[in-house]
């Protein structure tokens, strides 16, 4: 952090050109083999039997935190004190960017200790759901991002909460279709015989499936 702020603060140079980081690589490189991971890693009987609670906190908390956080900013902008000045879509984009929270050191913390699995699950599986959840807020608010605070009408609302939640489940179900494909496929074939083809098969669809859900606008991007 200490190195990144003197570059922050120092003029352009070469330097600073070629630390700059491209978003397009993290969301079309990085971005696939994290949400496999985390999928991989995950325990499906405990995130299942308290699902209930995990898309509560995943859903309900992070739209709310988006929305608080949101408000809080564009009331602040209000008061002359700073010089900042944004709109009100623009402070809720920052408020979805903010209620993304990332637990490591939580769960790291309860890995160290051996906490109750089913507080564990809890806190992982909704580490995994509201980053998907944030992107969708951001972008969903994005596509308001030329009107201001006094042009949005109630139409506008609904609109928007039908967007994500179109966003939201239609992307759910393409990585179910493609799961339950994918796992029929290795089943029933031979490929589980060869551990580096099928290893490379499922990075491969994984890939894949993200990029058709991008193609129909279902990823949140």
């Amino acid at each position: 952090m200490f190195v990144g702020l003197i570059i922050r603060l120092s003029p352009e140079s070469p330097i600073q050109d070629s630390v700059t980081f491209d978003y397009q690589f993290f969301f079309n490189l990085l971005l696939p083999p994290i949400i496999l991971a985390s999928g991989y890693e995950l325990h499906q009987a405990n995130f299942f039997r308290n699902i209930g609670t995990i898309l509560t906190f995943a859903f309900a908390g992070t739209f709310i935190s988006a929305i608080v956080l949101g408000l809080v900013l564009f009331v602040w902008t209000r008061i002359p004190l700073d010089g900042l000045n944004i709109s009100f879509v623009e402070a809720i984009s920052v408020g979805a960017t903010l209620s993304a929270t990332d637990p490591v050191t939580i769960l790291a913390i309860f890995n160290l200790y051996k906490v109750e699995p089913k507080l564990y699950t809890v806190i992982f599986g909704e580490s995994i759901l509201n980053d998907a959840i944030a992107i969708v807020l951001f972008e969903t608010a994005q596509k308001y991002a030329d009107s201001d605070a006094g042009s949005l009408t109630v139409l506008n609302l609904f609109e928007a909460i039908g967007l994500f939640l179109l966003v939201f489940f239609g992307s759910m179900l393409v990585g179910m279709i493609v799961g339950i494909m994918t796992a029929l496929g290795l089943k029933h074939t031979h490929v589980r015989r060869v551990p580096k083809i099928e290893s490379c098969l499922i990075v491969l669809i994984a890939y894949a499936s993200y990029f058709f859900s991008n193609g129909v606008r279902l990823s949140g991007e």
